[in-house]
């Protein structure tokens, strides 16, 4: 069924991407806490602002892929409605 191979490829889109950001995120914080305990800290509030760009990147990527299961759902009932109107004439 097209509708659950969307489905799940939206999911491993998202599951990926999280993934992918959240290892990402965690280096980040071990590098800091490095930093905090060498007390080198003048790097730190940039790497805390690389950790939110992520943060809202992922964001922003998520409701993306969720949009794109949306629009893909509407777009099967289109063509269902479509096709069945078609085949009671």
């Amino acid at each position: 069924d097209m509708s659950m191979e969307n489905e799940d490829r939206v999911d491993h889109l998202i599951r990926s991407l999280n993934d992918m950001i959240s290892e990402q995120i965690i280096q980040m914080e071990a590098t800091i806490f490095k930093l905090e305990f060498d007390g080198k800290t003048r790097i730190i509030p940039a790497l805390r602002g690389k950790i939110r760009k992520l943060e809202k990147s992922r964001d922003i990527q998520n409701a993306l892929h969720e949009k794109k299961r949306a629009i893909s759902t509407d777009q099967r009932s289109i063509i269902t409605v479509a096709l069945h109107v078609g085949s009671s004439r």
